[in-house]
């Protein structure tokens, strides 16, 4: 029988290709090469350009074909209002983990083989995470007592049977990152649920649990990487970032960087894509059972509709990069023409805390807003220093005081 936690999860697997490519393009403004300010303007372009054409809708069409699992429905039953409340975000994503580690127990006191044991041994070393952080302590007392009564009853361990049952699909890491995704599907509506304090806690528990702040671009200029494996057999390819020639790139036949020697965010996705790919398909050459082969065909329509998107977005983003070229031969003739530069990331902060693009682009725009203001009232203030203003039969305009992308409040 297929279980949804244990075997091959299509969605699993593509959020975490999109995980681990997010992992590798943190903190980019610590980076030698997006230092300065042009190199600076070509990444963050292609980046949002790649959120906004590849991220966004692939998370909006899997969310929309996404069907509650049965394991998940007691959720949304009256029996979970006494655990957390209606809109408590970090009472349901606590919840959705206790049901997956009450489903471990389950399964591995029906009997497991000993690969699997061990890695749901891992999903219960990454729950200690969980028990020690600040979303822990947001939840109910009545949550908190059902996590460490499940903690201590796989602790204890002496029901469980070891058999020949593995489910080599099963990743406790994918599984993480998958369950925090869902839940952002289960709370849409931003009017019934406070996302803000749940993201900011969340955040915090990623990055202690995935050691954020040991992987970005920053590494590949101390050459502080390693070759961490992430699920699957499937390694971080820092090593093909930092390689300056085709030779150096120990026979492989891609390359990680783009014509400025930037890492390409279209082809690390397609790096991890064929990864997950062939370490999926060895894993699957015994498999007969009809569910998983439906997953199998679900994944590589997810895969094809993703590859097809994130071409779309890479010529998209040439199409931009004209653009700034343009932008910079118009500003060097002393003509106004002055494009904005596009910040449209995907909101994860609930899984990058403080490394999410999100927060940097809201930063960003926020202080080009305030240096457009204080430009304008400069302006104003110079005129009225010379004796006109706006009522001065010889003044005339610079213009609205709100630009048109602008809109008043």
């Amino acid at each position: 029988m297929w279980d949804y936690i244990l075997d091959l999860s299509a969605e699993r697997i593509w959020f975490g290709s999109v995980y681990a490519t997010k992992m590798m393009l943190t903190k980019f403004d610590k980076y030698s090469n997006t230092k300065t300010g042009d190199g600076q303007c070509i990444f963050l372009r292609k980046l949002s350009c790649w959120h906004e054409k590849t991220l966004i809708p692939m998370e909006k069409k899997i969310s929309q074909k996404h069907d509650v699992p049965d394991i998940f429905k007691p959720a949304f039953l009256e029996q979970a209002e006494n655990f957390f409340s209606k809109g408590d975000v970090c009472g349901l994503h606590l919840y959705l983990l206790l049901l997956t580690s009450e489903h471990l127990v389950v399964q591995s006191k029906a009997g497991l083989g000993p690969e699997t044991t061990e890695k749901v041994k891992e999903w219960f070393n990454l729950m200690r995470f969980v028990l020690e952080s600040s979303l822990f302590e947001k939840c109910s007392i009545e949550l908190k007592n059902e996590h460490r009564k499940i903690f201590q009853i796989f602790n204890e361990g002496e029901s469980f049977i070891l058999n020949e049952e593995e489910h080599s699909f099963f990743d406790p890491n994918l599984v993480f990152i998958h369950l925090s995704q869902l839940v952002v599907f289960y709370t849409r509506d931003p009017f019934k649920y406070d996302m803000d304090t749940w993201q900011t806690l969340s955040g915090e528990l990623f990055q202690k649990v995935f050691q954020l702040e040991s992987h970005g671009l920053q590494v590949l200029d101390d050459c502080s990487y390693k070759d961490e494996t992430f699920c699957y057999s499937v390694q971080f390819p820092y090593i093909y970032l930092v390689a300056e020639t085709k030779e150096d790139e120990s026979n492989e036949d891609e390359s990680l960087k783009d014509n400025n020697n930037l890492p390409s965010m279209f082809d690390l996705l397609f790096h991890f894509f064929n990864k997950f790919d062939s370490s999926i398909q060895k894993i699957s050459q015994d498999v007969s059972k009809v569910q998983w082969k439906k997953e199998l065909h679900k994944l590589h329509d997810i895969f094809h509709l993703g590859n097809k998107l994130n071409n779309a977005a890479r010529d998209f983003s040439y199409r931009r990069e004209k653009a700034r070229r343009n932008y910079v031969k118009h500003w060097a003739s002393g003509d106004g023409y002055n494009p904005r530069l596009p910040l449209n990331f995907q909101s994860d902060e609930y899984c990058f805390g403080v490394y999410s693009y999100a927060i940097y682009a809201h930063m960003n725009q926020t202080a080009c807003k305030k240096r457009k203001h204080e430009r304008k009232v400069s302006k104003i203030n110079a005129n009225t220093s010379e004796g006109l203003n706006w009522r001065s039969p010889g003044y005339k305009s610079e213009g609205n005081f709100l630009d048109s992308n602008e809109t008043a409040i």
